[in-house]
């Protein structure tokens, strides 16, 4: 290893924002830097610490599943960490449609998790175990993303509807 950067990740990234506006510049920086330090004969190596590592696999097939049962904010990271590729996804009536441009909330009306708990002007309100998220785009299979509240209206879907896993 010849550099290592940190960044904060906020409670707006999705994996998408955060490799665009923090991840891709820093990567290019560091490569810079890399490269200044190899030709001023200034690099060091650092030994990683293989007992902080981990594989991760890419993120498709069913790890962009949604698991409604999961923690409120493991659901809301879940599908931020899928934005916009592959995009978490759930079913509703029989048909998958990938999640977008969420934002999280608290749930002040009983109901069961992935169940649709208002249908606002910017978007699904979706009741999660423990708190609820804001979901203001989706996709349906082989279309292109739009307005929750456009596929709401164009489908009729109905406050008490629910995601299922």
């Amino acid at each position: 290893i010849l550099i290592q950067k940190k960044t904060t990740i906020s409670l707006n990234d999705t994996v998408g924002t955060l490799y665009r506006n923090q991840l891709f510049p820093d990567g290019v920086d560091a490569l810079a830097e890399s490269v200044s330090l190899i030709r001023e004969n200034k690099a060091y190596k650092l030994t990683q610490d293989e007992s902080n590592s981990s594989y991760e696999p890419p993120c498709e097939g069913l790890l962009a599943k949604i698991e409604w049962f999961r923690p409120a904010t493991q659901v809301f990271n879940h599908i931020r960490g899928c934005d916009p590729q592959p995009g978490a996804y759930s079913m509703i009536r029989n048909e998958v449609l990938t999640l977008h441009n969420i934002g999280f909330g608290t749930r002040e009306v009983a109901a069961m998790y992935g169940e649709i708990i208002d249908i606002e002007d910017s978007g699904l309100k979706i009741a999660l175990n423990g708190g609820s998220i804001l979901v203001k785009r989706v996709r349906r299979q082989g279309q292109r993303t739009i307005d929750a509240t456009q596929f709401a209206s164009e489908v009729n879907l109905k406050i008490g509807e629910r995601f299922v896993n």
